[in-house]
């Protein structure tokens, strides 16, 4: 079975994506799991350490499938320059966090 992709073109119609639910998380398990010690700070100034599982259910949960979409179309992006995602991603997360307090 052929993984499903992204295009990685920049004018990418993400309403036309077909990817499951389940392919999505695959997709997000497999940018974030190399990421090993993500680190997240709260308004209140708190750091907590985070897993993959928990980063994956964060986005699910607070993103809507096109921002997910986008998101993972960043990613790639951002590998096919040769770049770490790592800071990038931390501060995705912490927009997020911020957001809900």
């Amino acid at each position: 079975m052929e993984k499903p992709s992204i295009n990685t073109d920049t004018s990418t119609d993400y309403t036309s994506v077909r990817i499951s639910l389940n392919q999505l998380k695959g997709l997000l398990k497999m940018y974030i799991t190399p990421l090993s010690g993500l680190k997240i700070r709260t308004k209140d100034g708190e750091l907590f350490e985070v897993n993959t599982e928990t980063i994956i259910n964060v986005l699910v949960t607070h993103l809507s499938r096109t921002q997910l979409l986008e998101l993972l179309h960043m990613f790639q992006i951002i590998k096919k320059r040769k770049s770490n995602i790592k800071h990038y991603f931390e501060y995705i997360l912490q927009g997020i966090v911020f957001k809900d307090k």
